[in-house]
C-alpha cells in the first residue's frame, strides 16, 4: 500500500537513524519510492512533508509515470535560512524565509561537549520534533503531525528549537534540508549569531 502512515514512520526514521532502517533486500526499491513529491529526487524532508500532506488528505499522491522528465513540484524556487546561536550552555536554532516552512532536518556535529533533549520553541508551535544523538552527532526532525493537523513554521524569521549543552566544546550545524509547506524541497544556507 503506498502512501501510508508505516511509509511515514520508516521515512521519519531515515531521517533520524539513517541508512539502517531499509531493509537489506529491498533497500534500493524503498530508496526509489521515496520521491513523493515527484520532483526527481529521492531522500528529502520535502518528501516526507509531501506524504505527510496525502496522509493528511491535503494532497493528492502524483499518478504513476506522471513524473518522467515533468517534475510536478519545482524544487529550490524557495530558499531558508537556519541560524545557530550558542550561548549560556544552550544553541538556539532559528529559521528565516519568504514562505512558510513545512519541515527541517538539521544535523549537528559537536566535540567536548554533551548535548540534552531538544525542545521545539515558540516559532514552531503545533509542529513536531524527532531526534537521535549518536556518537558526536545529533539529528533533528521539525515535520507537522500527519494525524490531520497540519501546521507550519512560519514565513519570516523564528526561533524554532532549542538544544541545552554542558562543556566547554564545540558544536556546529553541517547538514540543513528544508521544504516549504507545499512539499518542495527549498535551496539552503546555515549562518552563526
Amino acid at each position: 500500500v503506498a502512501n501510508e502512515i508505516g511509509d511515514a514512520v520508516l521515512f521519519t526514521n531515515y531521517f533520524i537513524y539513517g541508512q539502517s532502517v531499509w531493509d537489506p533486500v529491498w533497500e534500493q526499491v524503498q530508496i526509489l519510492a521515496t520521491d513523493i513529491n515527484d520532483d526527481g529526487i529521492v531522500l528529502t524532508v520535502a518528501d516526507l512533508i509531501y506524504l505527510i500532506r496525502i496522509i493528511t488528505g491535503d494532497e493528492q499522491p502524483f499518478p504513476p509515470g506522471t513524473g518522467t522528465g515533468s517534475p510536478k513540484l519545482s524544487p529550490y524556487a524557495n530558499s531558508g535560512t537556519a541560524t545557530v546561536r550558542v550561548e549560556n550552555n544552550s544553541v538556539t536554532v532559528s529559521t528565516s524565509s519568504s514562505v512558510d516552512i513545512g519541515g527541517a532536518l538539521l544535523v549537528f556535529r559537536y566535540n567536548g561537549l554533551s548535548t540534552g533533549e531538544p525542545t521545539l520553541l515558540s516559532g514552531a508551535a503545533g509542529m513536531n520534533m524527532r531526534y537521535n544523538a549518536n556518537g558526536n552527532e545529533l539529528r533533528v526532525l521539525v515535520h507537522p503531525s500527519w494525524n490531520g493537523e497540519l501546521a507550519a513554521i512560519g514565513a519570516g524569521n523564528r526561533e524554532i528549537g532549542s538544544i541545552p549543552t554542558s562543556g566547554d566544546g564545540s558544536i556546529e550545524l553541517v547538514e540543513v534540508q528544508m521544504s516549504d509547506a507545499r512539499g518542495a524541497l527549498m535551496s539552503t544556507s546555515s549562518a552563526k549569531a
